[in-house]
């Protein structure tokens, strides 16, 4: 990690949701990365450069998603709790390449919301990126459809690096 991005430790993170009135829900799939070890090569695999479009799911306090941004042409970070993206907003401020969603990525349990839809493709279409690339500590509950999402649509996706690490957080921070 360069110094563009602060790594987010758990405390960071802890003090993060705490002043945003956030208690991590299990439920929602929320889970925080706070291995540096495991993030960095979660993105090394994804081996990023300025030509690829990220999809990112759960972005929660930004971590994951400001590193995804040293190293991505772009970056779509889809996150269905209003309070993190307020929060992710705080820790990465405005940024060109990146585009942050609010709501679920899911329309149905087989189909991505049109809205992400809409959003990838019209950064794709705009000829900027060469490749699409899916990476995300991924919640289980939607990993099927958005692993699958590629394969029916338009987009062409070179890589998944998914990871559902054990240096997550899923339990309430004290």
């Amino acid at each position: 990690m360069n110094e563009g991005t602060p790594f987010q430790s758990l405390t960071v993170i802890r003090r993060a949701l705490k002043s945003a009135g956030i208690r991590p829900s299990a439920r929602r799939g929320q889970a925080f990365l706070v291995d540096r070890h495991a993030m960095e090569k979660l993105v090394a695999s994804a081996e990023l450069d300025g030509d690829d479009l990220v999809l990112e799911v759960g972005t929660g306090t930004g971590g994951l998603t400001g590193y995804l941004l040293e190293h991505a042409g772009g970056v779509v970070s889809v996150e269905l709790d209003r309070r993190l993206v307020a929060s992710a907003h705080r820790m990465l401020g405005r940024n060109k390449r990146l585009m942050l969603l609010t709501g679920d990525i899911l329309r149905s349990k087989h189909e991505l919301s049109p809205t992400v839809t809409e959003a990838l493709l019209s950064w794709w279409q705009g000829g900027k990126f060469a490749r699409f690339k899916l990476v995300a500590n991924l919640p289980y509950a939607v990993a099927t459809p958005v692993v699958r999402y590629p394969a029916s649509s338009r987009l062409s996706m070179r890589w998944a690096p998914i990871m559902r690490s054990t240096g997550s957080v899923t339990s309430t921070p004290s």
